[in-house]
C-alpha cells in the first residue's frame, strides 16, 4: 500500500501539500526505534538511520583531527570519579573498516536482537546510567562539550557499558569529531557483537559526514542485506539521502523507483523523479538542513536555485573527477557558452567515461559544428538513460530538423512539451501553489508518458490532499486508496510498468550502441 501518500492533516504545510522531507524525517525516526529496540537504550534522535554493517575491504580514513584526543575535553573531572583508568585515547589512524567488527560467529537475527539485559556488565551501572541520561539531556539542548565531559565520566565509571559508549561516541560525534566517535562504535561492535546493526548504522552517517562515503555505502549495503524487508526501505532512503548529497541523482532516482514500485513512496521522493538530470528546484534536491558533501552535488543545489554562474564556478575549481567533468560540459552546453563547450569537447570529452552529462554536451557540441547526425546518437543515449530529460528532447529534435527528418522531430518536440508540463506542475508543487486538479492532470500527463507507478502515486497524493482539505471524507479516501493499490498490483503482474525503449525514443530509429 502506499501509505507514505497517506498524510494526516497535521502533516501537510500551509499550503495544503504534504510536508517536503517527510520521508527523511522518517527514515531518523526509525533508526532511533531501532537502536532503542537493540540496545535498550534511551537514545531518542540517534541521529543515523539503520545502516550498512561491514565492509569487506581495510578503510584509510581520513586522520583524526587535531584538536584533543579523547580524553582532553575531560579536564574538569571530579577526581572522585576517576577510579579506574582510563580508556587509551584514540589518536592513531586506525583504519575504520567493518570487516574488523565481524563476530567470528555470525548471530542469528533472534540473537542480534536479544534484549539489553545481556549486553550489560557485571558491575553496577546506577552511577553510570544517570550519567549517561544527563549527557543526552545536554546532546537534546545543543551543548555538546558539556555533555562530551559527562559522557567520559561515565565510560570512566562503566568503561565497557555499551550505553555509555554510545553516548559517548555520540557526543565525539556533536563536537564533530567524527573519527573517534566511529572508531568508539566499532570497538564497540567487536566487543558486543550483538550491538553491530546500531553501531555500523550510525557510523555509516558519521562516515558520510566525514566525507568517506564509500566505506559509509559499503556499511548501508552490508546492513541491507541482514535486516527485515520492513527495514529495507529506510536503509535505501539513507543511502538515496547520501547520493543526492553527492551529486549521484540518477542512483538515487533508481531507488526512488524502486519504493515507488512497492507502494512505498513520498512527496519529495516524487518530486525528485520528475526531473531527475537536474534539479528543478532547490527545494526539490535535498531535505532541508541537510547540505551537499560534493562539488558535484553543491553545482546541482546552485542550479536548483538558478544559480548557473556559481555552479559553473565551483565546477571550474573544484578537483576534475570523470562526474565533475561531465557536469561541467552539460553545463557549457545549457548556458550555450560555445567557445568554453568546444575546449571541453576537443581536450576533456575524450578521456570521460560515458554517461548521460558527457554525452549531452557532445551531442549539443555536434549539433553546433553542424554534424546532426552524431549529435542525434549522442542525444537519444541521453533520453534512453534518462526519459524526464526535457532539455535532451528539445535538442534531439533540433537535431532531427537538421536531418530534415520533420515527423520524427515533431513527434519528438511533443514529447518534450508532455515532459514539461510534468516539470511545470512540480515547480508549482515546490512552491506550495498546486491545485487538485492539476494534481490529476499530472497524474494523467505520466499515463501519457507510460510512468504509471509514478501516475498512480500522484493519485494518492491527490486523494490526501483532498481529504485534508475536507472535500472527501475517510470513507472516500479509504475507496480510493484501495482502488489505486488494486491497480497497482495489477500493473505489477502485467509487467506494465514502464515504457520501452521504441516508446522512449517516440518510434524514431538510429543506430545507437
Amino acid at each position: 500500500m502506499m501509505q507514505n501518500a497517506f498524510r494526516k492533516p497535521s502533516d501537510w504545510n500551509d499550503h495544503g501539500l504534504p510536508r517536503l522531507g517527510i520521508g527523511f524525517d522518517q527514515a531518523r525516526k526509525f533508526a532511533v526505534m531501532f537502536t532503542a529496540c537493540l540496545l535498550g537504550l534511551t537514545i531518542a534522535g540517534c541521529g543515523s538511520e539503520a545502516d550498512q554493517q561491514f565492509a569487506p575491504e581495510p578503510f584509510e580514513p581520513i586522520a583524526p583531527t587535531a584538536e584533543k584526543t579523547i580524553e582532553a575535553e575531560s579536564t574538569d573531572v571530579s577526581p572522585r570519579i576517576a577510579t579506574t583508568a582510563p580508556t587509551p585515547p584514540i589518536t592513531a589512524r586506525e583504519p575504520l573498516s567493518v570487516e574488523s567488527l565481524a563476530p567470528a560467529e555470525r548471530l542469528a537475527p533472534a540473537e542480534r536482537l536479544a534484549p539489553a539485559e545481556r549486553l550489560a556488565p557485571a558491575e553496577s551501572l546506577a552511577p553510570a546510567e544517570s550519567l549517561v541520561e544527563k549527557a543526552i539531556e545536554l546532546l537534546e539542548i545543543g551543548e555538546s562539550e558539556s555533555a562530551l565531559k559527562v559522557a567520559f565520566q561515565a565510560r570512566e565509571l562503566a568503561p565497557n557499558d555499551p550505553n555509555v559508549l554510545f553516548t559517548v561516541a555520540r557526543g565525539l560525534a556533536a563536537r564533530r569529531r567524527f573519527h573517534e566517535a566511529v572508531r568508539t562504535l566499532d570497538r564497540l561492535a567487536a566487543a558486543h557483537p550483538e550491538t553491530w546493526l546500531p553501531a555500523i548504522g550510525q557510523t555509516a552517517e558519521w562516515l558520510v559526514e566525514m566525507g568517506e562515503t564509500e566505506e559509509a555505502e559499503k556499511r548501508y549495503r552490508a546492513l541491507r542485506r541482514e535486516v527485515d524487508d520492513a527495514s529495507q526501505s529506510f536503509i535505501d532512503r539513507q543511502l538515496a539521502l547520501m547520493f543526492l548529497r553527492q551529486g549521484r541523482r540518477v542512483d538515487a532516482a533508481k531507488i526512488f523507483q524502486t519504493l515507488c514500485a512497492s507502494g512505498d513512496i513520498n512527496l519529495p521522493e516524487l518530486m525528485m523523479l520528475l526531473r531527475i538530470s537536474i534539479p528543478l528546484s532547490d527545494r526539490m534536491n535535498l531535505p532541508e538542513n541537510v547540505d551537499p558533501i560534493t562539488p558535484l552535488g553543491r553545482a546541482q543545489a546552485a542550479i536548483g536555485r538558478g544559480e548557473w554562474n556559481k555552479a559553473q564556478r565551483d565546477l571550474d575549481l573544484s578537483e576534475q573527477t570523470d562526474e565533475v567533468v561531465a557536469m561541467r560540459g552539460r553545463v557549457y552546453a545549457l548556458q550555450q557558452e560555445q567557445e568554453k563547450l568546444k575546449q571541453w569537447a576537443l581536450r576533456e570529452y575524450p578521456n570521460t567515461p560515458a554517461n548521460p552529462e558527457a554525452s549531452f554536451a557532445w551531442g549539443v557540441y555536434q549539433l553546433q559544428i553542424e554534424d546532426a547526425n552524431q549529435a542525434a546518437k549522442a542525444l537519444a543515449s541521453v533520453i534512453i538513460a534518462d526519459p524526464t530529460d526535457q532539455d535532451a528532447y528539445q535538442w534531439l529534435a533540433k537535431s532531427l530538423v537538421a536531418l530534415n527528418r520533420s515527423n520524427d522531430a515533431d513527434r519528438i518536440a511533443a514529447r518534450a512539451e508532455l515532459i514539461g508540463q510534468t516539470q511545470t506542475i512540480g515547480k508549482k508543487l515546490a512552491d506550495g501553489s498546486v491545485t487538485a486538479d492539476e494534481m490529476r492532470k499530472l497524474a494523467g500527463l505520466l499515463e501519457q508518458l507510460q510512468r504509471p507507478l509514478e501516475a498512480l502515486a500522484w493519485r494518492a497524493m491527490r486523494v490526501s490532499f483532498e481529504q485534508s482539505g475536507g472535500h472527501i471524507d475517510a470513507a472516500q479516501a479509504a475507496k480510493a486508496y484501495a482502488e489505486i493499490e488494486r491497480v497497482r498490483q495489477k500493473r505489477q503482474r502485467d509487467g506494465t510498468t514502464e515504457p520501452d525503449r521504441t516508446f522512449v525514443l517516440c518510434g524514431v530509429e538510429l543506430e545507437l550502441p
